[in-house]
């Protein structure tokens, strides 16, 4: 039977309707950095793994809409991820990635996902406007491990049109610095998928590496934490599922994570504005 994690302590970050998280390690250190789906703006706090319940510092709001001029009111962000440059990809559900620059001062650039050469996985993305992608890792070599949301919810690794899939495995999970170029990039296409037949899963919120290349998910519909096996294979199939383990009543529509150092993982809520959004969790035995 799942065990139930419980809360150590909630935080209330600045931002309304969070929808995604990630660790971005910098020269002084390392922060936390969320987005939402409500507003073109971020927000970043000092994080410090190893440090029990004050694991988080004071949060800074930034409000980067001048760097998506004409762009409409929702900003539809539902992940980030960092790369080990400081870029952050900002992943917005219409199926485009916005770069950022690591003084979160400019956008470098922005990466369209075009999924028309995978049909069934274009015709499932475009069923659905609000069940597209929801997490997003980074690998190595410039491919993206994306997480589609539901009906059904699926892995995909994205990357340059006509490249073989090289799955997923322990070494390409960690940290390096994302290609990027001053030519306008290529868009990212779907080399593999990896479902979940065979389990009970409504839905994936969001994807997280954690210590030794760990792969974690959390499920908004079901409330649950997930480890997955790191070992994606390049030709496909099911992700296999190694844990999973409720989340305590608290944490109401999860929509991001992130794992700490230590292994204790950072949920994030998708609640209005001056509420606790972020609860740090018991490490998951």
């Amino acid at each position: 039977m799942p065990t139930k994690l419980k809360v150590v302590r909630s935080f209330t970050i600045p931002l309304a309707e969070v929808s995604g998280v990630c660790l971005r390690r910098r020269p002084g250190g390392v922060e936390l950095v969320a987005v939402g789906d409500d507003a073109h703006a971020l927000v970043t706090a000092p994080c410090s793994p190893g440090r029990g319940a004050d694991v988080l510092g004071p949060a800074e709001r930034r409000d980067v809409s001048a760097l998506f001029p004409g762009a409409r009111r929702g900003s539809q962000w539902e992940a980030v991820a960092a790369d080990a440059s400081g870029h952050l990809f900002i992943l917005e559900e219409a199926g485009q990635l916005h770069v950022l620059s690591p003084g979160l001062d400019a956008r470098r650039c922005t990466i369209a996902i075009d999924l028309r050469a995978h049909a069934d996985l274009a015709r499932e993305w475009d069923a659905s406007e609000n069940s597209r992608g929801e997490g997003l890792v980074l690998l190595r070599g410039g491919r993206v491990l994306l997480v589609k949301e539901k009906r059904p919810p699926r892995l995909i690794e994205l990357g340059p049109a006509g490249a073989a899939a090289a799955g997923v495995t322990v070494d390409r999970l960690a940290p390096d610095v994302f290609p990027l170029s001053d030519a306008p990039p290529p868009a990212l296409t779907p080399l593999q998928t990896w479902s979940f037949d065979g389990v009970d899963l409504g839905d994936v919120s969001d994807v997280a590496v954690g210590p030794g290349g760990a792969l974690y998910l959390v499920s908004d519909e079901d409330r649950c934490l997930l480890q997955i096996d790191p070992g994606l294979p390049a030709t496909g199939g099911r992700a296999r599922i190694l844990g999973r383990w409720d989340l305590p009543k608290k944490v109401k529509k999860p929509e991001g994570l992130v794992i700490l150092d230590d292994g204790s993982p950072l949920v994030a809520v998708d609640r209005d504005e001056g509420e606790p959004n972020l609860f740090l969790l018991e490490r998951p035995g």
